[in-house]
């Protein structure tokens, strides 16, 4: 009950216009991450100058001399 409160405070103070429940689903799965609650719709931002790695992040390389 205080959670919910808690988000609605923090939606109306940033002036959300989405449906309470699709903003606290989305609070839910950007909880660990360091994200405005006004851009938590929005996907993050991508840097085209930083190159992506051809593996995935999670996967340990190994570099033979």
């Amino acid at each position: 009950m205080i959670a919910y409160a808690l988000l609605r405070i923090a939606a109306n103070a940033n002036r959300i216009a989405m449906p309470i429940l699709r903003f606290t689903d989305l609070v839910a799965q950007c909880l660990f991450e360091r994200r405005h609650i006004a851009a938590i719709e929005r996907p993050p931002p991508v840097n085209p100058s930083h190159r992506r790695p051809r593996c995935s992040p999670n996967q340990m390389a190994f570099h033979y001399a």
